[in-house]
């Protein structure tokens, strides 16, 4: 397997098979379960990924430590029924992401793990229906790999993306949200920093260059920023913005099951109505949340996109009550 960011996933999913199967992990023993020599700070990110992943999105602690670097392996019953493929329909639909959007990396699974993943498709398919979102063909993006090279290389590139001319970027990482690929990139570009999320699909006339990149005070911002983003309209750079929803009881059981945004918290108030707050940095960040749940979300504060989404709103209304006359 090519040493990539693919690569590390892969060795992720190796730490995450090894805690199923035993009931302790010292941190030090992750470079003998990868066969890794990749100094202690790199194998530790697994370690931290999971325990990240399983607290942040389930809502369970994995570890509970037994001593210095090491772990007692807790709440083993309900991580292997988060991880059974039977009952937990987010974890096939990732393997069908990997076989819809990175095909060729899926094609390079051997052929026992590809009968296992048939098999658990086949009998999900009895009680599971998957509905992602609408995703981009990428099987006829030339682009991607060449992308995948770049960023794997630290090799600065150049290209045009919707008729405008980029040189000397810097490819970190390819993001996958909401149904698409992106591209997280430094630029020369002024605006935000020079951070950009583009979409891989729309690039044209990518060229690598010989070059290599330093990891800049720049870049390593930027990296820092990629580990803590919520939205694609978080703005690197930005200053965090407190705001605060007022969910009708209605919808607050919707929002206390599940946290809309990573920063989420929540205040369940004595008439059943919720209180939240998130932390952003761009009013885009939060107005499409508001807008889909209206009428039953109501935003309280900041007082300035209160205005905003209300000057918004009267525009809406104004549009559609003038062309209805025109009809």
């Amino acid at each position: 397997m090519s040493n990539d960011i693919h690569e590390t996933s892969y060795d992720t999913l190796k730490v995450l098979n090894y805690i199923i199967n035993n009931d302790t992990l010292c941190t030090g023993e992750i470079a003998s379960i990868l066969q890794s020599n990749k100094s202690e700070r790199s194998n530790l990110r697994h370690f931290k990924t999971i325990q990240a992943f399983f607290k942040n999105e389930l809502g369970i602690e994995v570890f509970e430590r037994s001593g210095r670097g090491c772990y007692r392996i807790i709440n083993k019953e309900t991580l292997q029924q988060a991880l059974n493929l039977g009952d937990k329909k987010e974890l096939l639909s990732y393997m069908q992401i990997l076989k819809e959007v990175l095909p060729h990396y899926y094609e390079t699974l051997d052929d026992n793990m590809k009968r296992k993943i048939s098999r658990a498709e086949k009998e999900a398919d009895l009680t599971y229906i998957f509905h992602n979102n609408p995703m981009e063909d990428f099987k006829n993006n030339h682009a991607l790999k060449d992308v995948e090279k770049a960023v794997k290389l630290q090799r600065k590139c150049e290209f045009v993306y919707r008729d405008i001319s980029y040189k000397e970027v810097r490819p970190l990482n390819i993001i996958f949200m909401e149904g698409n690929l992106y591209l997280a990139c430094a630029t020369e570009d002024e605006f935000n920093g020079g951070f950009k999320f583009l979409r891989i699909h729309l690039i044209e006339d990518f060229q690598m260059s010989v070059n290599e990149f330093n990891e800049t005070e720049k870049v390593v911002e930027v990296r820092r920023f990629l580990q803590e983003f919520q939205t694609p309209f978080a703005v690197f750079q930005g200053d965090y913005q407190k705001v605060i929803l007022e969910a009708s009881p209605s919808v607050s059981k919707h929002f206390l099951q599940k946290k809309h945004l990573p920063s989420q918290e929540e205040k369940l108030l004595h008439d059943g109505k919720l209180l939240l707050t998130f932390y952003v940095t761009d009013y885009m960040e939060i107005s499409p949340m508001i807008k889909k749940w209206m009428p039953h979300l109501r935003l309280i504060e900041p007082v300035e996109w209160k205005d905003k989404l209300t000057k918004e709103l009267e525009l809406y209304l104004d549009e559609m009550t003038n062309s209805s006359i025109s009809n």
